[in-house]
């Protein structure tokens, strides 16, 4: 009896440990100079965005990286050389499974980015707001997302990521009147945000206000198919355009119907790509789509 009052409470600590493990995660990357070489001792900054914590960790003679027992959560990471910040990279979600993958190459940073692919001269947010308010279908919906974007600010993704956790708090509490509130908050300060109008209807729907529901339904149509519009994602260079994070997430839910398993941050040619991997439905195979991330990682 001895024996088992001592390996019960042993087992729950066991137990207790292996859950407190299946909660963190991992990041890993190589960090390679302008000439290409790779960068010893350089310090990789892992902070955390939607709540406290500040991790780092220095490069091997190889010039890679890695950081485990992390808490899963949005990180921004960047990679310090000689006590200054050469790089950096928003919005890095971590969870479970193997390492999440973010490296950095000096010269393609060091290098004058491209224009990114989108028209210059385009009508002010506010113009383009009116007319989708009054029922204007005709508008460049790819040009009211990237002002509604510009108009956001840096921080539009970060402060979708923090508008889409509150919705879904009070959605999950059965506030509905609430959710619907808060995605109203968030449509004005961007009416040109998918995830806002794809809350906004799904708390229409829960009220019973269907006029409404369908109303934010026909503008989340066309703000995604003006990313459908913008590539195929197989490749880099045919990436699908997006200006959030969150709008890679809705797309791949609403449109492609897939959920990503991984997710890997690249840079190439002096643009940004989130590329994920995700399971074709067709073959059951697993592929890459790529996402055009310029917008969310300047």
């Amino acid at each position: 009896m001895k024996y088992r009052r001592v390996a019960l409470p042993a087992l729950g600590v066991l137990l207790f440990t292996l859950a407190g493990f299946a909660q963190t995660a991992a990041l890993e990357g190589s960090v390679k100079a302008e000439d290409g070489t790779p960068v010893t001792g350089g310090m990789v900054v892992i902070e955390r965005r939607d709540s406290r914590g500040h991790y780092q960790v220095r490069t091997d003679r190889k010039g890679h990286y890695f950081y485990g027992g992390l808490p899963m959560g949005v990180y921004r990471v960047s990679v310090e050389v000689d006590g200054k910040e050469r790089d950096h990279v928003d919005d890095v979600r971590t969870g479970p499974g193997g390492p999440k993958e973010v490296s950095f190459d000096l010269h393609a940073a060091a290098a004058d980015r491209p224009a990114p692919p989108v028209v210059l001269h385009l009508p002010e947010y506010a113009e383009m707001l009116g007319r989708v308010q009054q029922g204007d279908m005709t508008v460049d919906f790819r040009a009211f997302r990237v002002a509604g974007a510009l108009k956001s600010g840096p921080q539009a993704s970060k402060l979708e990521t923090e508008e889409r956790a509150a919705f879904r708090n009070l959605a999950a509490s059965g506030d509905w009147a609430g959710a619907l509130n808060s995605a109203k908050r968030a449509l004005d300060r961007n009416y040109a945000s998918p995830i806002g109008h794809y809350d906004a209807m799904a708390a229409c729907q829960a009220l019973g206000r269907t006029d409404e529901a369908a109303a934010h339904e026909k503008i989340l149509n066309a703000l995604l198919d003006s990313i459908r519009q913008s590539g195929d994602g197989q490749s880099p260079e045919t990436a699908y355009f997006v200006v959030t994070v969150q709008e890679e997430y809705i797309f791949l839910n609403r449109v492609l119907h897939v959920r990503a398993t991984s997710q890997t941050w690249v840079r190439k040619d002096g643009h940004f790509y989130d590329r994920l991997l995700v399971p074709n439905l067709g073959t059951n195979q697993i592929h890459y789509l790529w996402f055009n991330a310029n917008r969310f990682c300047e």
